[in-house]
């Protein structure tokens, strides 16, 4: 009874059939049937796992990092006018979303939209409002504000991230 084929092998645990080799030459001359030692041929599989295992790995780290809440303040005065504004605080510092904001409004009534620049809420004069977003799928990533036209409002945010 000769060696078993190792393309029959794989064949039988990957449930396909027809699996081939790369051509591999050697002397310039094409080898046909080339034996793999099965110990090179595993150790092959098992750094390409690993590979896709250390790019998965980074990919839920980074991801984590992004979404994880790190216990700090950050507040901002907003300058308010009749064009829509926003800023962005995850391509901007601190590059993660807060998970919730204190919004305190200043002379003139403002509009702010949360993560969209749709779905406005309205803050009176002199309002203050505050937001939790620690429990909702998406963070605040983006606030965009305006004012109705003529009209300018200072508006100070208090996020946690």
């Amino acid at each position: 009874m000769g060696e078993p084929n190792i393309l029959d092998e794989i064949s039988s645990i990957v449930g396909k059939k027809n699996i081939t080799m790369p051509t591999i030459e050697a002397q310039g001359k094409g080898v046909s049937n080339p034996r793999m030692d099965p110990a090179v041929m595993s150790f092959i599989m098992q750094a390409s796992i690993a590979s896709q295992a250390v790019r998965i790995r980074k990919s839920i780290e980074e991801h984590n990092r992004k979404e994880s809440f790190e216990g700090k303040l950050d507040t901002r005065e907003l300058l308010a006018d009749d064009t829509t504004q926003s800023i962005s605080l995850v391509d901007e510092w601190p590059n993660t979303p807060w998970i919730s904001v204190l919004l305190i409004n200043g002379p003139d009534t403002v509009y702010i939209g949360i993560n969209r620049a749709s779905g406005w809420m309205q803050l009176l004069k002199n309002e203050t409002r505050a937001l939790d977003y620690s429990n909702a799928e998406e963070k605040i990533k983006v606030i965009y504000y305006r004012c109705d036209p003529g009209m300018t409002a200072d508006v100070r945010v208090e996020g946690q991230y």
